[in-house]
């Protein structure tokens, strides 16, 4: 969104016992993702170095396609009346 790579873990960790990337990734802000490469997928342990140097190298992801598709017009007002209502 602002010019900088977006990584998303997407394997899960042994020690973590109640979290699990299958169930995070089910929660209702992720249904608004456009497309998956809106972001990266970290998607080993290992993998982690070949993100750092496509960041490194200046390559980015579309997070901004997805921050167009949640930010419309009056969505902090809808937002809003939501909350008090």
């Amino acid at each position: 969104m602002f010019n900088k790579p977006c990584i998303f873990i997407n394997y899960d960790q042994p020690h973590a016992k109640n979290w699990s990337v299958k169930a995070v990734y089910q929660y209702e802000h992720f249904r608004s993702m456009p497309s998956e490469d809106c972001v990266w997928w970290w998607n080993e342990k290992e993998g982690v170095v070949q993100l750092l140097n496509k960041a490194k190298a200046g390559e980015f992801t579309k997070i901004g396609n997805w921050y167009q598709a949640i930010n419309t017009p009056g969505a902090s007002q809808n937002i809003q009346k939501v909350l008090l209502a």
